[in-house]
């Protein structure tokens, strides 16, 4: 028995006898070449599929570190203090009140 063997596609092989005729020779061996080239074919497409979603879900987890490195912290609240006014300035009446006051103490000094 003698066979022979037959590349294909991209470091594809297959061993053929050749103890037959011509024609079905050749067919088989484009109908094996053929099924063999699909099998590697799909196998590749999955392969690519799995990386492609694998680079999606990365993508994702970058664009959200992303948008958090590009929001800008919140700025600290700033606490305003309030100054009780009525002890800090006085109304025109308590400083009139005050002014008579003191006129009233200068005048019971000079008597």
């Amino acid at each position: 028995m003698s066979f022979i063997s037959v590349s294909f596609g991209y470091q594809q092989t297959k061993i053929f006898n050749i103890n037959s005729q011509v024609a079905p020779l050749l067919d088989a061996m484009h109908t094996e070449a053929y099924i063999e080239m699909r099998k590697k074919l799909s196998d590749r497409e999955g392969f690519f599929n799995k990386e492609i979603k694998s680079f999606e879900k990365d993508k994702a987890a970058l664009e959200k570190r992303l948008e958090k490195l590009e929001q800008p912290p919140p700025e600290p609240k700033k606490e305003v203090v309030k100054r009780d006014r009525s002890k800090t300035k006085k109304t025109k009446k308590e400083l009139e009140a005050e002014a008579e006051a003191e006129k009233k103490r200068l005048e019971e000094e000079r008597i």
